[in-house]
């Protein structure tokens, strides 16, 4: 079994963390030689990429040696799960934590199958990684899931290595703004990488008319998009330690990897605006680079693949979109249904007496009715009538969905959906709460905003669920 031999977990609360511990100690998709260490951020505001990871390994620190761990060959990935998980609220509101929204694949869990949590995806899809790199701290997002075209190895040549993928920069406005907007950009040059963080299509064209981006012979412009996550060596992670120890210690400060560390350490002054933060990053550069007797490159990418596949899970419209995916007879679909073991559950057309199901993927429920391409797990319903929709962990009497999600609802009445997301919430005080919202919200967006019906909004429902969340898995609830 693949896997890294040391995994740390970053939550933003210690119930998170204390969540995460007991999951992950259980879990089937941990090998059982990997130390697990579950940690939170004391931190007002959040620390971002770059202090909570760093504030991440310190607090570990104080319960192992993982400097001789290290030194030893020990494989360490840090897995980010801190923050509120507005973009993908509601569904993050009906969990201890956005990492723990569930997706569709059964694992064993204290003796128990129950649908696996999302960062337990990421864990799992994440190992490949680990067995090339030994003697290195991983870091990676707990809400995206990929599949690399290309070989995983890690080349051995930068002290910082970034995860990206390669590809032609589109010709026309409208596909930049589709598939690379959203995105840090990798740019390629010789001997390592530059970075820069998330670039409209005026900002990217101004960088190839200064010859940031420069096009091959040919007249191909090749560059990168980063997925966030990269790996260091114990040399670099030190050094880097070392230099923000005061912020560490403040503990006041949010800095992120990309915007403070990586674009002033691969951008010229000239290019970049912040100065004051240029000077400051470059000059620990510049004595990092001469005292360095590893002749590794300072940064750099590893490229995936322009054929990597990447699903976004961090967001209420590309839940529902990705999951459907699942259905797809593509080589996208075959890939998808792999990587959450649904090869033998895909249901192409089967009919009985009280159901008839077509293009579907059914797992753990037990529904009579009709349902056409739809993702249906841990969910027991008299009668539904569903298409294009993803519904998880519920328990309803009639309900017709169309284009929606419906998860932890339970409703012993009628449930009419079209185009949106219902979840229901358990509070102990106040009882069940449902909450919905039209698949195309933002839920960053809404935060602060009664949406629709509702009658509370996302951050007033935030604050009386504090402290009051079950540690027991959702579904035990539903059962």
């Amino acid at each position: 079994m693949k896997g890294f031999d040391i995994v740390i977990v970053c939550s933003s609360t210690q119930n998170k963390a204390d969540f995460w511990k007991k999951r992950l100690d259980s879990s089937e998709l941990i090998k059982k030689k990997t130390k697990v260490y579950s940690v939170f951020e004391e931190w007002e505001g959040g620390a971002g990429q770059l202090l909570g990871t760093l504030n991440a390994w310190e607090e570990v620190r104080k319960l192992t040696d993982l400097d001789e761990m290290i030194k030893n060959g020990c494989s360490v990935a840090i897995y980010h799960t801190a923050g509120k998980g507005k973009r993908i609220a509601p569904l993050s509101l009906a969990e201890i934590d956005k990492g723990a929204v569930r997706l569709p694949r059964l694992v064993e869990y204290s003796g128990k199958k129950e649908p696996i949590t999302l960062l337990e995806a990421v864990i799992d899809q994440t190992s490949i990684f680990a067995e090339e790199r030994k003697g290195r701290i991983s870091v990676f997002w707990g809400d995206g899931l990929y599949i690399p075209s290309e070989d995983v190895f890690c080349e051995g040549k930068y002290h910082v290595e970034l995860f990206g993928i390669r590809g032609e920069a589109p010709a026309k406005e409208k596909d930049w703004k589709t598939g690379w907007e959203s995105y840090g950009l990798i740019i390629p040059k010789e001997g390592g990488s530059i970075q820069r963080e998330k670039q409209s299509w005026k900002d990217f064209k101004g960088l190839v008319e200064k010859g940031v981006i420069k096009p091959s012979q040919s007249g191909e412009i090749i560059i990168g998009r980063s997925i966030g996550c990269f790996s260091i060596s114990y040399e670099f992670f030190k050094a880097i330690l070392k230099e923000y120890e005061t912020e560490l210690s403040e503990k006041t400060e949010k800095l992120d990897t990309d915007p403070h560390l990586w674009m002033p350490l691969t951008s010229s002054k000239e290019d970049f605006e912040d100065k004051k933060l240029w000077d400051k990053v470059n000059r620990f550069k510049q004595n990092f680079v001469e005292n360095d007797t590893s002749n590794l490159a300072l940064f750099g990418d590893k490229d995936l693949g322009k054929k990597t596949y990447w699903w976004d899970f961090g967001q209420l419209l590309l839940y529902h979109s990705n999951l459907l995916r699942l259905l797809a007879d593509t080589e996208e679909g075959d890939k998808l249904r792999g990587l959450f073991k649904l090869e033998t559950n895909f249901i192409r057309n089967e009919k009985s007496r009280n159901l008839k199901v077509k293009n579907s993927i059914l797992l753990d429920s037990k529904v009579r009715g009709k349902v056409e391409n739809c993702i249906v797990v841990g969910t027991v319903a008299r009668y539904l009538n569903a298409k294009n929709s993803v519904i998880i962990n519920s328990k309803m009497n009639v309900c017709k969905a169309n284009k929606s999600v419906i998860y932890n609802c339970i409703d012993p009445n009628r449930l009419i959906l079209n185009g949106e997301t219902a979840v229901d919430l358990f509070h102990s005080e106040f009882g069940g709460i449902r909450m919905k919202t039209g698949q195309n919200r933002d839920g960053k967006k809404d935060w602060d905003k009664k949406v629709g019906s509702n009658h509370h909004t996302y951050a007033e429902i935030e604050s009386m669920m504090q402290g009051q969340k079950s540690k027991d898995p959702p579904s035990d609830r539903l059962k």
